[in-house]
């Protein structure tokens, strides 16, 4: 997906955000101070008042829960959680998973990568199976959803590392089936993606091949937080409130009630704020960020469910 390269940031102004990760969102090699990484950038540049969760060396699935070896918990949704409220929560993680449990942690697999896993048939935690990357992932948007239903929730995937291998085991390859399952499970739940793996972000911005911001060939410098970070600013000032189950489509009884607020556009027209600004244009087959649309094209009106994640960029729409 191309970045963007133009939305209203000033809705982030005055907002608060809670950003929760492992340690490229904590900024491990960041030279700024608290709250380091995108966080720091967000609350200088942007006016937000941020909390930066990042966690050094946390995983999203069970491999790096060390308590049954006398040592310490270092999952993420049991660190990065609290009972505060946001207007935003930023989520990002899965790289320790793909890495492995750590040395002398009493794991007796240290180094291995956890399965990928597979996307769960349900939303129920019971069917999670955390000792894999996906029941992890979902794990950790059950815990984000739940605590904070009225937050505007998004997930980034981490970039390409393709030169981490001798010093983390890890290298872009062996990544892409992670985050490819990592994209399925956003689509379940909903929740907005920026992927930061596609190469117009690891490649084209983020010159990952070249260890530019990559100084350790894993973590970001303060220049490429400083590269990177007005793109999630971008992304971020898209997204909307999370609205979880989306809207039952009863296109087929017209008389059935419709919970939610309705909007209309006119089929592959443009529409504009006050000032002129385009705000979305509404294509056929893709749906609004909240509840329910009608797309009229003449006599053709369809209801389409309101998901999110396979009209991001495709209906841009950057009303809150």
């Amino acid at each position: 997906t191309a970045p963007l390269t133009t939305a209203d940031t000033t809705v982030l102004s005055g907002k608060t955000a809670m950003f929760a990760g492992d340690s490229i969102t904590y900024g491990y090699l960041d030279s700024a101070s608290s709250p380091r990484s995108w966080a720091y950038r967000l609350k200088n540049n942007y006016g937000m008042t941020v909390t930066n969760k990042g966690q050094n060396g946390h995983s999203l699935s069970d491999v790096r829960d060390y308590t049954s070896y006398g040592n310490v918990d270092k999952r993420l949704h049991v660190k990065c959680f609290d009972t505060a409220s946001y207007d935003y929560v930023i989520l990002q993680g899965g790289v320790n998973d793909i890495i492995g449990a750590e040395e002398n942690k009493g794991h007796p697999n240290p180094g291995v990568a956890v399965a990928v896993g597979s996307v769960a048939a349900t939303k129920d935690p019971d069917d999670f199976d955390t000792t894999t990357f996906a029941g992890g992932l979902e794990r950790y948007f059950y815990e984000a959803t739940t605590r904070y239903p009225d937050a505007k929730l998004g997930y980034i995937i981490t970039y390409q590392t393709p030169n981490a291998e001798a010093q983390w085991g890890v290298t872009a390859q062996e990544a892409a089936p992670y985050w490819e399952i990592a994209r399925e499970i956003c689509a379940k739940w909903d929740i907005p993606y920026l992927d930061l793996f596609d190469d117009s972000y690891s490649i084209d911005i983020l010159k990952a091949n070249t260890n530019q911001y990559l100084t350790d060939t894993l973590h970001l410098d303060g220049n490429g937080y400083d590269v990177i970070s007005p793109y999630i600013a971008k992304w971020m000032a898209t997204l909307p409130v999370y609205v979880g189950e989306a809207v039952e489509d009863d296109t087929d009884d017209p008389s059935a009630e419709i919970t939610g607020t309705e909007y209309h556009y006119d089929f592959n027209t443009t529409y504009t704020n006050a000032s002129g600004t385009a705000y979305y244009t509404a294509l056929e087959n893709y749906t609004d960020y909240n509840n329910c649309i009608h797309l009229d094209a003449g006599a053709d009106t369809r209801l389409i469910e309101g998901g999110y994640n396979n009209a991001v960029y495709a209906m841009q729409m950057a009303y809150t």
